[in-house]
């Protein structure tokens, strides 16, 4: 079994740099970052998605793009403020920390930049996840299953418990195992803060107007589903000020 400590070295680059992680790379391979492989489906995200094949097994690599009107101007380019400042490396190291706090989060592999002048492009390569479906394929089947929508709400919890706040939480973003286990993946613009009921909510309704987008929360059952989902995550936190 892989260690969670992440022992990250760097490798130069003409023009960049990839920061990985030797306890489960003997050395990197900046091959990985061209894929030439089968490309997945980024659920809701923006990003390019593609499964890469490294020593340390299968992998999934992510292509950082932008949204928003300013993807008219550049798709993935973004202010170049140092190597330390890099979207890749920004999510190395938070999924390095999430990993050592033994939260279900994919292992950080490697993370490449590259600069050019002012700007600069990122690129995150992770452990695959064993047999994992998002939260949007499940449905609409998982909103009948009672202890898993409760085990997703203790999952939350214990993220929330630990500070940790995703930025974009979704239910592409949300991952169900073969095991059954719940994860959580694209960690891009998360942090670590103060435990708070106030951020709590708000991550929570944007994982709730993202199932209501794919239409799962317009009946009974839905609701009743995500009422459920609520009260096993309010009640691991009941203690939490």
């Amino acid at each position: 079994m892989h260690p969670r400590t992440v022992d990250a070295q760097c490798l130069a680059l003409e023009g960049g740099a990839i920061v990985f992680d030797r306890a489960r790379l003997a050395q990197v391979d900046p091959g990985w970052f061209e894929p030439v492989g089968e490309r997945m489906s980024p659920g809701g995200g923006r990003g390019a998605v593609w499964r890469v094949l490294t020593p340390a097994g299968p992998a999934v690599l992510r292509h950082y793009r932008r949204g928003g009107l300013v993807a008219r101007f550049s798709q993935d380019r973004y202010l170049w403020t140092g190597a330390g400042c890099t979207r890749s490396v920004r999510e190395f190291r938070l999924l390095a920390r999430l990993r050592e706090m033994d939260l279900p989060v994919p292992a950080p592999l490697a993370a490449r930049w590259q600069r050019r002048n002012l700007s600069y492009t990122a690129d995150l390569l992770t452990a695959e996840i064993d047999g994992a479906r998002t939260l949007a394929e499940l449905l609409p089947a998982v909103v009948e299953d009672a202890a898993a929508l409760e085990a997703l709400g203790r999952t939350l919890a214990r993220f929330h418990r630990a500070g940790v706040c995703h930025a974009d939480l979704n239910a592409h973003n949300v991952l169900r195992d073969r095991h059954g286990v719940w994860w959580l993946i694209d960690f891009d613009r998360g942090s670590l803060r103060p435990p708070r009921p106030g951020w709590w909510r708000r991550r929570l309704a944007r994982l709730q107007r993202s199932l209501g987008k794919l239409g799962r929360l317009d009946d009974a059952a839905g609701r009743q589903a995500w009422a459920r989902v609520c009260l096993a995550h309010d009640a691991a936190l009941r203690d939490v000020r």
